[in-house]
């Protein structure tokens, strides 16, 4: 029992340890601990972990990306995960004799980027436990691998992300050194001529926000909007998925490029507070990661609809792979850190979720029917941290409000140019409650090349429609498989 509390009292301050950028100007998540989560987000997050949990003896190659997908999926459920508790001691079994993963000999990417994946599970489990061994084994990793055999991989960005994560922890200059030459070797690369893999592409970008945010330097974090302005141009599908590679359209979706890039998206807003990124990070989780999750939780693959495979949405892999289900487990992990952050005594909901949040004092409880039309509806339950609490609800451009009342009274509401609407001066028992509601509209394409001009594709609020003028989206439907033929059309003539 004494394992089980403290097990679940390091999943409680994850989000803390992992997602804080130490600057404290910035708006960061609370932690796990803090928000309790109702509806399709919280079903979503049990489906994958009961996925997860109940698999046996998986590749030994995906062994890191399992353990940050069951510490994500703990973490967010606020669970402990038996199978992570069995899958820890393993650990060293799967090493070589040099302390890495895979050959001794042969470097290549791949064998980076199984080490990168085992470096950031790693990271995220000893975040959650302290475990000391875990930190053994990622300075073996990053030492005996990325440090000394660096001649044999110049040129190469492939997993440094997970080094990044292990600088972290570690902080050696040896290691920020080969940290860097990794990163200028990703900023030096022409990603759309060689058709990059979407998914190494979004992962090097992560690391380069997360160095930004260790080092302190801004550059960094510009770096990687440029390079995310390159994926909205070349990789980002017309439902908000992602290509398999940079300027390839003829493959199916790649969920694991999806999960990156809601997360990426994320991260710059926080860094940004461009309302621009919290608009793509909505159309990303609701047309294309909640798309992609199937009925048992497991992400599989859709095709890319636009000229070069037609203009349809469908099931394309009812499971694309275990990796996928596990960088899924990460993204929803991630909706739920970053649904409620905080600067200080300000609170931002980022999107509308039904939760209550319990802070040093503070509860504060919302009920809300998004992504559908209908209400919000903001109570405070309790507030003993003084009036200078405000809470700012985003409120995308797509949601017309009808209506605010406070207290029972009509308000005049502005929604501000960050795109928040903001409520200061909270007391106990105070109660906010917002109508709003969708208009149909017409939007162009993403990708103009892989679409003629004059293709569109039509929305209301959140969601892509069907050519029977119903949303794409979908609660793990069953029924959405490729056994069943599941096709709607998403592109059309524009009017």
């Amino acid at each position: 029992m004494r394992t089980r509390i403290l097990f679940i009292l390091g999943l409680l301050s994850l989000v803390t340890c992992s997602c804080g950028t130490g600057d404290s100007s910035l708006p960061s998540p609370v932690s796990y601990g803090e928000v309790t989560y109702n509806g399709e987000l919280k079903f979503r997050i049990q489906q994958n972990m009961d996925l997860l949990q109940s698999k046996d003896s998986l590749p030994w190659d995906i062994c890191g990306l399992e353990i940050l997908g069951l510490v994500s999926d703990a973490s967010a459920s606020r669970q402990a995960s038996s199978k992570l508790n069995g899958l820890i001691p393993s650990v060293p079994t799967r090493l070589n004799s040099r302390g890495f993963i895979g050959a001794e000999e042969a470097i290549d990417d791949g064998l980076l980027t199984v080490n990168g994946w085992m470096l950031k599970g790693l990271c995220a489990y000893f975040d959650m436990s302290s475990d000391r061994k875990a930190l053994d084994w990622i300075g073996s990793i990053s030492n005996k691998l990325f440090l000394e055999e660096r001649d044999s991989f110049k040129g190469s960005y492939s997993g440094v992300e997970g080094l990044v994560e292990a600088y972290r922890l570690l902080g050696t200059p040896e290691i920020r050194e080969v940290v860097e030459g990794m990163l200028d070797s990703f900023l030096k690369s022409d990603p759309i001529a060689t058709e990059t893999r979407t998914d190494d592409f979004l992962s090097a970008c992560r690391g380069l926000i997360r160095f930004g945010e260790l080092s302190g330097e801004d550059k960094w974090i510009s770096e990687a909007e440029n390079r995310w302005k390159l994926f909205r141009e070349y990789g980002m599908t017309e439902n908000f998925g992602s290509y398999e590679c940079l300027g390839s359209y003829d493959s199916a979706s790649d969920p694991c490029s999806v999960a990156d890039s809601y997360i990426l998206s994320m991260k710059f807003w926080q860094h940004t507070m461009d309302n621009s990124y919290l608009r793509d990070a909505h159309q990303i989780y609701y047309n294309a990661l909640c798309h992609s999750q199937r009925g048992d939780g497991s992400f599989g693959s859709d095709s890319c609809p636009g000229d070069a495979t037609g203009p349809e949405l469908s099931v394309i892999s009812d499971e694309i792979g275990w990796a996928c289900s596990m960088k899924g487990a990460e993204a929803l992990a991630t909706a739920a850190a970053y649904s409620w952050m905080r600067e200080k005594n300000t609170f931002y909901v980022t999107s509308l979720r039904p939760s209550v949040l319990s802070s040093e004092g503070l509860e504060l409880e919302i009920h809300t029917e998004y992504p559908f039309e209908g209400m919000v509806a903001l109570t405070v339950n309790q507030n003993l941290l003084g009036d200078g609490v405000t809470v700012k609800f985003y409120i995308p451009d797509w949601a017309i409000l009808s209506g605010v009342q406070r207290n029972n009274q009509s308000i005049q509401a502005q929604i501000g140019k960050d795109g928040f609407l903001t409520f200061g001066k909270l007391k106990t028992g105070d109660r906010i409650l917002m109508d709003y509601s969708y208009s149909p509209r017409q939007e162009t394409v993403i990708n103009e090349y892989n679409n003629k001009q004059g293709k569109a594709r039509y929305f209301n609020g959140p969601f892509i429609l069907s050519e029977e003028g119903k949303p794409i989206y979908h609660l793990m439907d069953t029924t959405v498989t490729k056994a069943s033929g599941y096709h709607h059309q998403i592109i059309f003539n524009g009017l």
